[in-house]
């Protein structure tokens, strides 16, 4: 598919870091992981993929794992899959009862009940698989940070479509799905010295818009017209943030500007109880915060 880049939308008065349009509370700090990078949860416990013992995203040592935990952050199982070998897992997501788990160039997916593997694929192209969404219950898009590559997954007609986005998002990490829109939002890490951009690719016209300033982007999640984003900072300025952006209003609100977040990375958020898990890689924690 032919991807456009349209205008870039990064007119520094549409991100208002001083606006508080809710109030965040930081209401336990999970300790005790090895590199957090994904959490997604089932609505009943939440699982957490970790790294390993070294910050290597694109190691393939055998050493990563799945911790499960409760909603309020007790550690259930501090690996949840044992039987199953992972080195670097990161992206996470949860489709009928099944754990989607990417790790550096494969795809499992994981029967929750059983905890067996039950399907998995190789992308050789690749060694930074990273984040998983779901469309639909056949659907699925993985990032490949390294090579600039979005894949669509059809799960069960098992093929996979590739969308190169060279050059239009440079970097492709966190990504979350309107599909009311068709509007894939694509936190965008940065590659080859370059920063990236949070941005918003439509997948009916392949058309790219950049919906954010230059950062260093990983977490995204969409739900009722705003999107949360996380930023790693920059060299100069290497503090974590949180950032909500709510479309209809085009401005960007940074939450919790008191607190240093270090490698905040694949969140998961729970609309109905107003809750976000952040993974912070580089602190080893799981932030609970209530908004």
């Amino acid at each position: 598919m032919r991807i456009v880049l349209t205008r870039i939308v990064t007119c520094c008065s549409l991100f208002l870091s001083a606006l508080t349009l809710d109030a965040q509370t930081i209401v336990n700090e999970v300790k005790g992981f090895s590199h957090p990078e994904s959490v997604t949860s089932d609505l009943k416990h939440y699982y957490v993929s970790n790294l390993g013992k070294e910050l290597k995203p694109m190691a393939t040592d055998s050493d990563g794992f799945i911790t499960r935990m409760a909603k309020d952050g007790t550690i259930l199982d501090q690996s949840f899959l044992p039987d199953i070998k992972l080195n670097s897992p990161k992206g996470l997501a949860i489709l009928d009862n099944n754990l989607w788990i990417a790790d550096v160039n494969r795809v499992l997916v994981v029967s929750l009940k059983s905890r067996k593997v039950i399907w998995r694929r190789e992308f050789p192209d690749t060694r930074y698989l990273n984040d998983i969404v779901v469309k639909d219950e056949s659907t699925i898009y993985v990032s490949a940070t390294d090579i600039n590559v979005i894949y669509e997954i059809d799960f069960l007609q098992d093929t996979v479509r590739v969308y190169d986005t060279e050059g239009l998002i440079d970097g492709p990490n966190g990504m979350a799905i309107d599909n009311l829109t068709d509007n894939l939002y694509v936190a965008g890490y940065g590659s080859n010295g370059k920063p990236g951009y949070v941005c918003r690719f439509n997948l009916r016209t392949g058309e790219v818009q950049k919906v954010s300033p230059p950062g260093h982007y990983d977490g995204i999640y969409f739900t009722f017209g705003r999107y949360f984003y996380t930023d790693w900072g920059t060299e100069q300025e290497p503090v974590g943030k949180i950032w909500h952006f709510d479309v209809r209003y085009n401005k960007a609100v940074q939450w919790l500007q008191e607190k240093n977040f270090k490698g905040p990375a694949d969140f998961y958020y729970v609309p109905g109880k107003k809750l976000i898990y952040l993974p912070c890689m580089l602190e080893n924690t799981v932030y609970i915060i209530k908004i």
